[in-house]
């Protein structure tokens, strides 16, 4: 198979070639695009949380964008610039927007339960890990978080349904699950 085109006067070459510069523009945009978003959520560089959050204000259609700003808000806690209730309240927004972004990923919404525990809204975070244990019941991770926090609000109860489920699914977890179930006690 064979394509030829035949360009013989000058308005169909400019145009021919403005139309292949605007999509080479536009596919070199897409790929910076696509690698500045990957190098700054991948969990292991080192982006200062500043430049975390300008990414996820420049794409703010990304998920992992969103999520990986709210990660930082959680995982350095209470900036000195700002108060706990601020950070709080920020990484809420951003773990929310990637949660409304991409509904089906269940890491979201761990990040969303963890942004609203951070915030002190436990009921919230309770109703966000059992959200992300429809989406991925047989992960122990979901189960043994669920269990912790509700451990945490006194439903010792369904806390030893989770704990139980986590346990079976990972043996080494009975010990650290017995230690805090005597202490709950």
């Amino acid at each position: 198979m064979k394509i030829t085109f035949e360009l013989r006067s000058p308005v169909s070459r400019l145009a021919t070639i403005v139309a292949v510069m605007c999509g080479g523009a536009i596919f070199i945009g897409l790929s910076a695009a696509r690698f500045v978003i990957s190098v700054i959520t991948d969990p292991e560089s080192r982006a200062e949380t500043a430049i975390i959050e300008g990414v996820a204000n420049y794409f703010p259609n990304s998920a992992w964008a969103q999520a990986r700003m709210a990660s930082r808000l959680i995982e350095s806690g209470v900036d000195v610039t700002e108060d706990h209730e601020h950070t709080a309240a920020r990484a809420v927004h951003y773990a929310a927007r990637a949660v409304a972004l991409a509904p089906h990923n269940y890491e979201f919404r761990i990040l969303l339960a963890a942004a609203k525990e951070l915030r002190g809204d436990l009921a919230e975070a309770e109703v966000e890990l059992r959200a992300a244990l429809k989406q991925a019941p047989h992960l122990v991770n979901v189960h043994w978080r669920l269990a912790n926090l509700l451990l945490r609000i006194d439903k010792l109860d369904q806390a030893g349904v989770e704990f139980r489920l986590a346990s079976e699914a990972d043996p080494e977890l009975i010990t650290p699950t017995l230690n805090l179930m005597w202490q709950a006690s």
